[in-house]
């Protein structure tokens, strides 16, 4: 039909269109079970914190993704300069995360030079990464990220 062609060999569907997964046919409308969304880009990790400033050496940001599921991969070494004791975030999520109420989204895994075993936690209905320090309620500071390296992953659920 008209919302499917087969373009340079690639199947194409029309926009709003997509691949169909559910069993039966869904008169309400709903599109949960309905693929229409795919993309892969780069976005750009950033540290933020109150009072602090940040100077890159490394900062590189990839992701991918698929319906209403984003998968993202960070790079960091940055100096940090002016007061550093507050809470640092990783800004700059290429979508928003879903607002899963009490249910928090976790990166997956990361890889850290300094001294801190850093978790990160994914921010309900914003786009940005809280690093926590582990075993601790204590957030990770700015100070504590100074000239070291930070490489992670993460998947979430986008709004």
């Amino acid at each position: 039909t008209a919302d499917v062609e087969i373009v340079d060999g690639n199947l194409k569907v029309a926009s709003g269109h997509g691949i169909d997964f559910s069993a039966t046919s869904d008169a309400s409308g709903m599109t949960s079970e309905l693929l229409d969304d795919y993309e892969e880009g780069t976005w750009t990790p950033a540290y933020t914190s109150t009072s602090a400033s940040f100077s890159y050496a490394s900062q590189y940001g990839t992701y991918v993704k698929v319906g209403g599921f984003v998968h993202v991969q960070f790079y960091l070494n940055a100096t940090a300069s002016g007061t550093t004791s507050n809470t640092t975030t990783i800004t700059g999520l290429p979508y928003a995360v879903a607002n899963l109420n009490s249910l928090h989204q976790s990166g997956a895994a990361v890889w850290f030079s300094g001294s801190v075993d850093i978790r990160p936690l994914f921010t309900n209905a914003g786009t940005a990464i809280t690093l926590w320090k582990k075993g601790a309620v204590a957030i990770a500071t700015a100070a504590e990220v100074d000239n070291v390296y930070l490489v992670g992953s993460g998947s979430y659920r986008a709004s």
